[in-house]
């Protein structure tokens, strides 16, 4: 006891200022930070709860999901906090129907979403529910203010095998028919597939970013990728894979690809990533962490770089082999 009070009395000798900083850096770093923050003081607490709620896992649905938004935990009685427009980001690996309605939920009650992580399933409830005129009869539709909102979404698609997913049969040429998330939507992670072969044209109006994933040069055809590449707002195309030593052969023919492609097309990345599963990497980067296009960037850049400098020195070695030095002649008088 005597140990804490020491240990309390220092920390509050710190400016307030600066203990606001240290507890938003907290409270940014992970959910478990934020809970404890939550148990120290009201002030406390009040720093930390949008950051909890900024980032969501889902792992229930249902009612229990819908109750989870509407009277959230860890947020008191008579604490003037609406807890769904702290909402930003959404991981939502829900596969049946009966779970899918919570992305409907999320959708429908949290007007500043910018980034959600969804599967096949609940990406085609939220365009059919948000679509003017459905294909077909839909069991609920959203209306209302979620609709209104204009923020830009990052999407990313989980667990898809192929690019079935951008229904193009819901497309609409006409802006007042269409769902307005095929407006809204400008950046795209594919986390998995089986194939680049795609005959589905990416219908997003602003799509600006798009990444899609790297096995092997056997599974994931590099010269595939060149169709991506004819999408006219794309700005940033960035292909993602686990890099294995025993199967760096099909990660060099990835490097060949992307070194005679930027020479054309500057819009072209790629960049390694720890582990095919990207949950982990995904809720790194919603808590701060650098995005998946700042780090193909770097990656990339630095590569480049590389390839540079070991071109120059295999060219200043060829020239040391064919350039021999003049040997000295003596006139013999």
């Amino acid at each position: 006891m005597v140990k804490r009070t020491i240990l309390l009395s220092g920390f509050t000798r710190l400016p307030i200022e600066l203990v606001n900083i240290i507890f938003v850096l907290a409270a940014q770093s992970s959910r478990h930070a934020c809970l404890d923050l939550c148990l120290v003081t009201s002030w406390a607490r009040q720093i930390a709860l949008p950051h909890l709620f900024c980032t969501l896992v889902a792992k229930d649905h249902g009612i229990t999901f819908r109750k989870y938004l509407v009277d959230p935990p860890y947020v008191l009685v008579n604490t003037r906090i609406n807890a769904a427009s702290l909402v930003k980001n959404v991981w939502m690996p829900l596969e049946d129907h009966a779970t899918t309605d919570s992305v409907l939920d999320v959708f429908e009650n949290c007007h500043n979403l910018t980034h959600m992580a969804l599967t096949i399933h609940c990406f085609f409830r939220l365009i059919r529910a948000t679509s003017p005129l459905p294909l077909a009869p839909v069991e609920r539709m959203i209306s209302g203010p979620a609709l209104d909102c204009d923020h830009d979404i990052h999407l990313t698609m989980l667990g898809t095998t192929s690019f079935h997913w951008v229904f193009r049969d819901s497309w609409q040429s006409n802006v007042s028919y269409r769902s307005p998330l095929r407006d809204r939507i400008t950046h795209i992670r594919v986390e998995t597939t089986s194939s680049y072969h795609t005959r589905y044209e990416l219908h997003f109006s602003r799509l600006s970013h798009l990444c899609v994933p790297y096995y092997n040069s056997t599974q994931h055809i590099a010269e595939q990728l060149d169709d991506f590449l004819e999408l006219r707002s794309l700005e940033m195309f960035v292909v993602a894979g686990v890099r294995k030593p025993f199967q760096e052969a099909h990660w060099r023919r990835l490097e060949k690809w992307v070194l005679a492609k930027r020479q054309e097309d500057k819009r072209v990345f790629f960049v390694e990533i720890p582990a095919m599963d990207i949950q982990a990497e995904w809720e790194r980067e919603m808590r701060g962490g650098k995005t998946i296009w700042e780090r193909a960037i770097h990656y990339t850049t630095q590569w480049e770089a590389r390839q540079r400098a070991e071109a120059a020195l295999e060219l200043e070695a060829a020239n040391s082999h064919t350039i021999m030095p003049r040997r000295s002649q003596r006139r013999v008088v």
